[in-house]
């Protein structure tokens, strides 16, 4: 991407591109001349948005623990971007999507509505963070989880997350319950994060525990 960033980790600072791949994010310097820093994505934990005392000046905080020289135990790196245009947020946002769809295999040509990815990046950050794997699977159509969730090998899996409206959540309902072990499939654990129009579900659920 054409955008700038000032990079901030330790000691080190740099006026800095930065480019991501399926497996890297590169920090070229454009101030120095052949200083590049590679991080690979699978070492990144995190990613944060965050603002400055004043609330101002938003900055990405990449969490990054790559192995030390040895590979016998990890040291943690935080490195900060804070945007060297007039549009931070929006900078800082790009380069969160891009590092978050690397890191949970986001295919390139997919064309769900934004609010779901905004959604993505505050939940997988945080179960990285506390070392839970999670799988992103992305529904191409009416009844794809359905169909998925009748023949998913569920015991891999200690529960599955619907990021969605109450139709996602109805079609994966279905799918347990036509399983041949639907006694055993419907008692994993399910949680909803609303992102429809009307959200029925989520808000009784969440009136209920008033």
């Amino acid at each position: 991407m054409d955008e700038l960033f000032h990079y901030e980790a330790k000691k080190t600072k740099h006026l800095v591109r930065v480019e991501v791949t399926d497996e890297k994010i590169t920090f070229l310097a454009v101030n120095a001349a052949a200083w590049v820093f590679e991080a690979d994505i699978k070492d990144i934990v995190g990613c944060h948005l965050m603002k400055n005392v004043s609330l101002n000046d938003p900055y990405l905080r990449i969490f990054y623990y790559p192995f030390d020289d040895r590979r016998t135990r990890r040291r943690q790196i935080i490195v900060d971007l804070k945007p060297a245009g007039d549009k931070a947020y929006d900078d800082c946002l790009k380069i969160k999507l891009m590092i978050l769809r690397a890191s949970c295999g986001f295919p390139r040509d997919w064309s769900g509505k934004l609010t779901y990815l905004k959604a993505l990046i505050d939940v997988v950050p945080l179960l990285s963070e506390a070392n839970i794997g999670c799988d992103a699977v992305f529904t191409t159509g009416p009844n794809h989880a359905r169909r998925l969730l009748k023949t998913m090998d569920l015991t891999v899996y200690r529960g599955i997350v619907v990021i969605s409206g109450d139709g996602l959540l109805f079609e994966v309902i279905n799918g347990l319950l036509e399983r041949e072990d639907w006694e055993t499939a419907i008692q994993v654990p399910l949680g909803i994060i609303p992102q429809g129009s009307g959200n029925g579900i989520a808000r009784t659920l969440a009136d209920a525990q008033k």
